[in-house]
């Protein structure tokens, strides 16, 4: 797992109270991605101060597609991806090709995730884990009674 990085943000009309504090925004957008960008194009059109939080790898144009210029024929596999990357990785290959699967999270990081969420948000808090009576003294931020499902 890489660590979040500050993508870029932009500065807008200033028509804010941010406009003077470097680590003030008017909007947070979490992704550069198709959807993430577009949105942070539109919040810094309508003039807002926008920063872009993005988790993944840095990439420069033309350094970081390597694959860009290569006919399938040059691929080692032709353009198609193999058995076991299929096998490990059933969502990403229906959407990802040879050529372009370096872009793409695995699915076994989306799954671990996915997981990770699950497991800190209150659903899986209060339904899924177990109670563990832990010696000494314990104050939670939320009443909990014995044997009700938390977080172990």
């Amino acid at each position: 797992m890489g660590s979040i990085r500050v993508a870029k943000y932009s500065d807008g009309v200033d028509n804010s109270k941010s406009a003077t504090d470097p680590t003030t925004f008017d909007a947070i957008v979490v992704g550069s991605g198709i959807a993430g960008g577009w949105a942070a194009k539109e919040l810094c059109d309508k003039g807002l101060k926008t920063l872009v939080l993005e988790r993944g790898r840095n990439v420069e144009h033309i350094k970081d597609y390597p694959t860009a210029n290569l006919a399938p024929w040059q691929l080692p596999h032709r353009g198609q991806l193999t058995r076991k990357v299929v096998e490990q990785n059933p969502v990403m290959s229906v959407i990802a090709a040879e050529d372009v699967q370096h872009f793409f999270v695995k699915d076994a990081a989306v799954r671990e995730l996915a997981l990770q969420a699950y497991f800190s948000s209150e659903i899986g808090l209060t339904r899924a884990l177990r109670y563990s009576i832990t010696p000494g003294r314990y104050d939670a931020c939320v009443p909990l009674q014995p044997g009700q499902p938390v977080w172990d």
